[in-house]
């Protein structure tokens, strides 16, 4: 079995090839991120500690954290979990994977150096390998260099050098993340200060709404007042959405016999029912109304319309009036 060591602090990594069955008993039956003590393979790792990281069976399938087991599994894999990549946006996939327990059958351990030991391993602990790239987040460039929040972060990024294909020496630099400018914070401003301007436009809207609804009202009064003393006729003004249940499609003086000049082709017209139950006009057939108007009541409009109680028709409706009053 191959152990691959990794030291964090070195950046190193170093493979052993380890043919004792002693040697390696001493990390069988051990799960993913347990520790273990490295004296077990010699005197070389006397006060080293161990990690155990992952592996590969001798087929090449990958140890998985959180499947106990010795042995495979095969798993629905999606997007976020280890031993898979999907291809496609929101794809899944069942995949096979090692359980997360070492046994003999692992052709791969991989190791992580937690402590380290009295003396130096060659290739591991006495070579520094720097890293390639460095922090591209704000706050870990001011955590790496110990930077307050008055520093410019941007004079302490750390450029990388490369040469190009021409040979020419280049450097270049990643795009800062998460960084504080004052355009960022004129942004975040502007952004508030939209929030205000539309919350009292709101209001100044719903002020402008009431005023006008109140001026219909009053409108819708004086005509009813006007219409009876102009034509003797009793018109009421209701809301068109609450009549009650059951309502007729005739008012009471329909009832008694005196009709108005559309009540003939009214009755006719209402014959079938087209109320609508339940549904804001309980029980109420809108007999010797305009279509326009039928229609627009169907649809649950809050509106005010003046209903004549002789004929029984819909006069007036004032269209596109919703909210509460």
């Amino acid at each position: 079995m191959k152990l691959n060591i990794a030291n964090p602090l070195t950046g190193a990594q170093k493979v052993l090839e380890v043919d004792d069955e002693h040697k390696l008993r001493a990390f069988y039956d051990k799960r993913i991120s347990q520790e273990i003590e490295g004296d077990v393979l010699g005197d070389e790792f006397k006060g080293f500690i161990f990690r155990v990281s992952g592996g590969n069976d001798k087929q090449g399938f990958p140890m998985k954290q959180g499947v106990l087991s010795n042995g495979r599994a095969r798993l629905l894999l999606s997007k976020g979990k280890s031993c898979y990549r999907p291809r496609r946006k929101g794809e899944r996939k069942r995949k096979s994977v090692r359980g997360c327990i070492v046994g003999p059958d692992l052709s791969v351990l991989n190791l992580v150096v937690v402590k380290a030991g009295e003396a130096d391993v060659p290739g591991l602990t006495d070579v520094q390998i720097p890293r390639r790239l460095g922090p591209k987040r704000a706050s870990n460039i001011r955590k790496l260099f110990n930077l307050t929040k008055e520093d410019d972060v941007r004079k302490y990024v750390i450029r990388r050098k490369f040469d190009s294909k021409t040979g020419k020496k280049n450097d270049k630099a990643p795009k800062i993340q998460r960084l504080v400018t004052p355009r960022t914070l004129h942004h975040k401003r502007q952004i508030a200060l939209k929030k205000v301007q539309q919350r009292e436009k709101v209001q100044r809207e719903a002020a402008e709404y009431n005023r006008l609804h109140a001026q219909v009202r009053i409108f819708l009064i004086a005509y009813c007042l006007s219409m009876s003393s102009l034509f003797g006729t009793n018109f009421l003004m209701r809301k068109c959405w609450d009549y009650p249940a059951p309502f007729s499609p005739y008012g009471t003086a329909a009832r008694e016999g005196a009709e108005g000049p559309s009540c003939q082709r009214d009755r006719q017209a209402s014959q079938q029912p087209q109320g609508l139950v339940g549904q804001g006009v309980s029980c109420f057939t809108l007999a010797g109304s305009e279509p326009w108007a039928r229609s627009h009541l169907m649809t649950g409009e809050r509106s005010w319309g003046i209903l004549c109680n002789t004929c029984c028709s819909l006069h007036l409706v004032i269209l596109a009036w919703r909210g509460s009053e």
